[in-house]
């Protein structure tokens, strides 16, 4: 820029030798919702209500279990139970093992599967910046019973009304450009459907957001009829505001779960009776093993936590 001067004489104009720099705005804020730890902080329940939160460290100081007084064991915040269950036969679907010449499945209690505090992991894993959280509560009690092996999880907890009130929550929130309903393949096919339409509906209603799915039959898709699953899908979110959405199929695998994070307690809800079964069986006795289950039977080497989780 030059200056126009009125009088002689030396003048010296300074220039900025880089442009200005642009300053960086979010350009992808989720909105993650689904069932938290706990929901109340600091005396104040946040329920169904958005909470922005910039890191992990932010999520737990409102949405988990807090830490323990010194010298206890900090609690699960997600503590999903599997159940060891001897068959009579090959079931035909879904992975089985034999053990000691006895064939068995290990399967989770469906009732304690849980999606959403994995899922927020995991984006702050990856770069994530920003995130609102919707809680639509705490996790319910377990079934007490492992699912039917091949069988898709379908978790009795999660109820389609709450997920569509969480939706609701976020239409004064314009800065939310993706909505997540990471456990809506939880529900059963109907209720699936319905979580999808209304997200697909805001989303064309607002024009600030899109919504990203999963697709049931995703976790463990079938060799051979996977494409019923994607079928299905398509007829399930029907035709509005498809353009303000994606969907991923199959779930990814990850080992965010590390192998300090599961003890006895997530098998059998802590019953070390079918232990007993695998680890000292009659017809191989194992003194070192059998040692080790009743101390644990007897609480010197119980874990504390929350079951159920």
């Amino acid at each position: 820029m030059i200056k126009k001067t009125t009088n002689p004489g030396i003048y010296i104009t300074e220039t900025n030798a880089f442009p200005n720099s642009v300053v960086a705005v979010p350009t992808a804020v989720p909105a993650f919702i689904g069932y938290t730890p706990k929901a109340p902080f600091q005396g104040k329940s946040y329920l169904m209500k958005p909470v922005k939160v910039t890191s992990m460290l932010d999520f737990n100081a409102f949405f988990a279990f807090q830490p323990p007084e010194p010298g206890q064991p900090a609690p699960k915040q997600y503590n999903p139970q599997y159940y060891i269950t001897k068959q009579k036969e090959v079931p035909a679907k879904g992975d089985h093992y034999t053990i000691n010449g006895d064939l068995y499945t290990i399967e989770p209690d469906p009732f304690t599967i849980y999606y959403l505090y994995n899922s927020v992991k995991m984006y702050f894993q990856n770069g994530g910046g920003e995130a609102y959280i919707v809680s639509l509560g705490p996790y319910g009690a377990g079934s007490g019973a492992g699912k039917a092996p091949g069988t898709l999880i379908q978790n009795g907890n999660v109820k389609v009304v709450d997920m569509i009130k969480g939706l609701e929550a976020l239409k004064k929130i314009a800065e939310v450009t993706m909505y997540i309903c990471p456990e809506a393949t939880l529900l059963n096919q109907a209720d699936n459907q319905a979580v999808m339409q209304n997200m697909l509906k805001q989303c064309d209603e607002m024009q600030t957001a899109m919504s990203i799915f999963d697709i049931i039959g995703g976790e463990a898709p079938d060799p051979v009829t996977w494409s019923d699953d994607i079928t299905t899908f398509r007829q399930n979110t029907g035709s509005d505001g498809l353009k303000y959405s994606a969907a991923y199929y199959p779930f990814l695998n990850t080992m965010i779960t590390t192998a300090d994070q599961v003890d006895y307690t997530n098998i059998q809800a802590g019953d070390t009776t079918v232990l007993h079964d695998l680890l000292n069986p009659p017809s191989a006795p194992n003194p070192q093993a059998q040692t080790v289950l009743d101390a644990i039977q007897n609480g010197s080497g119980q874990t504390v936590g929350q079951n159920n989780r």
